[in-house]
């Protein structure tokens, strides 16, 4: 799963991905300001639902900006979806058909636009 936001995100705030209610795919901090998020998890399965969240907070210990155990709550919800069977593309409105690489650069694009 790749997430892509239209916007940085701020250090420190919590991104939480679940499945069925209450069980964690993985929550964690970033120390740093984001754009795109990179989740690759066995726990992910087509034909599922997962939700993504940003905020809140977590009652599980806390080591390098991963949270283990404990419980997650007060989230916002940014977008629930169903991976598809290899890469699932997303942004805050669903599932993209758009394919980036890198931070966020558009795949062949190569940075240019316009003529030559």
């Amino acid at each position: 799963m790749i997430m892509t936001y239209g916007r940085p995100q701020q250090a420190g705030v919590i991104f939480h991905l679940e499945g069925s209610p209450g069980n964690a795919v993985v929550t964690f901090a970033p120390d740093k300001v984001y754009q795109s998020v990179v989740v690759s998890s066995p726990e992910l399965q087509s034909g599922s639902t997962y939700t993504l969240y940003v905020g809140g907070e977590s009652s599980g210990n806390l080591s390098d900006g991963l949270y283990t155990g404990g419980a997650y709550r007060d989230g916002t919800e940014v977008v629930a979806f169903t991976p598809a069977d290899t890469v699932t593309w997303l942004t805050e409105s669903g599932v993209s058909s758009a394919r980036t690489f890198g931070w966020g650069a558009p795949r062949g694009g190569g940075g240019r636009s316009g003529r030559r």
